[in-house]
């Protein structure tokens, strides 16, 4: 009799596992940088590659968006990836990493040619922006490859 109910039990055991799991599984965050592969006709882009969990990405992420209030849209714009659970981001990050030739770590903030890895000070930002602004001759490699 416990030979016939073993093969019910181990089915309803993994049933059960299953159900547990579930309610748990990380889901992608609202914001996951989605609607940021449109194009754009602004000037100057700062393109932004953050995770979910990452502990000094909230601190840049308030730089990036006190820097948000202070231009212009038509002029600049400011594009966010989350990388930890949008594979199609993670991919991006990967091959804009290869460009500029920079270590895969969050944050990492990218203006023109120029690269930010780490926790970046809004002065640092906002000169870069300024001077693409100005001068009008920033390259942006990333744009070609979006």
């Amino acid at each position: 009799m416990i030979k016939k109910l073993m093969p019910l039990l181990l089915i309803g055991i993994l049933l059960i596992g299953i159900g547990c799991i579930g309610p748990f599984a990380e889901e992608e965050p609202d914001d996951n940088g989605e609607n940021n592969w449109e194009e754009s006709d602004a000037e100057v882009i700062l393109y932004y590659f953050w995770g979910d969990g990452c502990p000094v990405c909230p601190s840049q992420e308030e730089i990036i968006d006190q820097i948000e209030q202070e231009y212009d849209e038509e002029e600049f714009e400011i594009r966010k990836f989350e990388v930890y659970y949008n594979q199609r981001n993670l991919q991006l990050f990967q091959q804009v990493t290869e460009i500029y030739e920079v270590r895969g770590a969050v944050p990492a903030t990218f203006i023109g040619e120029e690269s930010y890895i780490g926790l970046t000070q809004k002065s640092e930002l906002e000169n870069k922006i300024n001077q693409c602004l100005e001068t009008k001759e920033c390259e942006d490699p990333i744009k070609e490859i979006m």
